[in-house]
Formats: structure tokens, sequence, C-alpha cells
């Protein structure tokens, strides 16, 4: 691992981390985690650890070990843990079809489970919905050792929280909500009868990412003009890829940080 941010809030006391929830993000490019005094609902810890170009998936678990064992705060019990793994390799399966049985034939219709993961699911209740979704084996176990009460998410879980929780549904007109990753990105459509469409979509180029928007609203006959553009992830104003999509969609945003916390 090569970079690292930190930031620190004042007020935060290590010998009350039983008090506080811990949120770790194991993405593409990096490790991360942030702390939350619930009570406040204010973050006042974040760590950002970036990985080393072509680092190794051996290197970044030594990394994350050594992290786990010797951080001043990850060695500590927290009230509450919540690990999100990034991955595009997540299914989601209505409710109704869900057995604990068989939903690894399920995933295995859309993408191939490797010897080297595990397959885990965490339910959307505001979906009604499983997010099966694979990770490393040693991300799994790791964790959970050092974290006995780790609860262990994928993206798409959060992306459609925020979506149905934070974005009431106001007209008649469709939102489409674009995520992205490094190297794929999550298209999400949010209309009166609820999420009406997720799905995920490889990208090399910005003009990947216009065509797959674009192509959404093709396909489910949205109007440009009218049905708004929600972007999040790793893109900004100053991105290309912005500029390109306010070519083609009237109104491109932003999506909001939830304001119940700071």
């Amino acid at each position: 691992m090569e970079k690292s941010i930190e930031l620190v809030d004042e007020t935060i006391d290590i010998n009350l981390t039983h008090t506080y929830h811990l949120s770790v993000q194991i993405a593409c490019d990096g490790f991360s985690y942030a702390i939350l005094d619930s009570v406040r609902s204010k973050f006042i810890y974040f760590r950002h650890k970036e990985y080393t170009p072509g680092e190794s998936e051996e290197s970044i678990q030594k990394h994350i070990d050594l992290c786990l064992h010797e951080d001043e705060f990850l060695s500590k019990f927290f009230k509450s843990v919540k690990i999100l793994y990034q991955t595009k390799k997540a299914t989601l399966v209505p409710a109704p079809l869900f057995d604990p049985d068989t939903f690894h034939k399920i995933f295995e219709l859309n993408h191939e489970l490797l010897k080297t993961e595990i397959l885990h699911y965490s339910k959307i209740n505001q979906l009604n919905a499983f997010n099966v979704f694979a990770m490393p084996a040693w991300v799994y176990a790791d964790f959970l050792s050092r974290f006995q009460n780790a609860e262990f998410f994928q993206e798409t879980s959060s992306i459609i929280y925020n979506v149905l929780v934070n974005n009431r549904f106001k007209g008649a007109e469709a939102k489409v909500f674009v995520n992205l990753g490094e190297d794929y990105l999550n298209i999400t459509v949010l209309t009166e009868d609820g999420i009406t469409l997720h799905n995920s979509f490889d990208y090399k180029s910005s003009n990947d990412i216009v065509y797959f928007t674009m192509y959404i609203y093709e396909q489910l006959k949205l109007n440009p003009e009218k049905s708004d553009l929600i972007l999040s992830g790793y893109i900004n104003k100053k991105s290309e890829v912005y500029k390109e999509l306010s070519r083609y969609v009237r109104a491109v945003k932003f999506e909001k940080l939830n304001p119940q916390f700071t």
C-alpha cells in the first residue's frame, strides 16, 4: 500500500470505541474505514490506505491483516461493525425466490465463483430482496475473526437503500442513478413503482459510461429532457464523463450526502 489519508475529529476518544460504529470499505483502489459517534450522528475519524498500482491480492491481504492487528483503532471493540466489500459479482434475488440452500445456483447463472471465494448475502428490506455476492474467503475469515459482530455487505445494498430512503419519488418522471466504480458502473432506475432496474456494466472509457447510461434511457423509454440523472462514486464536475453526459441529459446532478450525519 502507498498513499494514506487520515482525518481526525478532536472529540474522538479511543477509550469509548465500544460506543462507536465502525464502517469498513474494501474497494478496488484501497482500504478505508470510518468511525461514527452514533449519539451525535457525527463521523469522528476517517482513514484511507491506497493500494500500490499492480499490487497483488496476497500483498493486499498482508497489509490489511497488519492494520487489523496493529492499527490503534481497529484493535479495539466497537458497538457495531459493517464491512462493505466492493465487487461487481453480485446478484439480486427476490425474497420469495430466495432459498438458503440453493441461492448459489442463481448466482452462478450470472457469475463464476472462484475456488478462493465464498458467497454471502444480505437482505434489502426496502426492496424485499436478497443481495447475493462473492468475496475472497480471507476477507470474510480475517474480519470475522477480528470483529465477531461484523456484518458484511456489497455496494448494491447501500446504493438501493440510499435511492429508496433519500429520494422520494415526485411527479411522473423516473430518476436514473449512476454509481461509478474504478472499472464498472451501477445503474439504478427509480419510478413511481419503486426500483424498476438495477444493473452493472464494465467500462474502459468515458464513452462506455455515456453509452450504457443512454442505453438505459433508450431501453426504458425515458426522456432525457425530464428524467434526472444523479451521479455518485468516482466522478466530479471536472470529469470528462460529466461533461459528456451533460450534453445528452438536461439535468445532471450529484447524489447528496445524508443530512442525518455530519
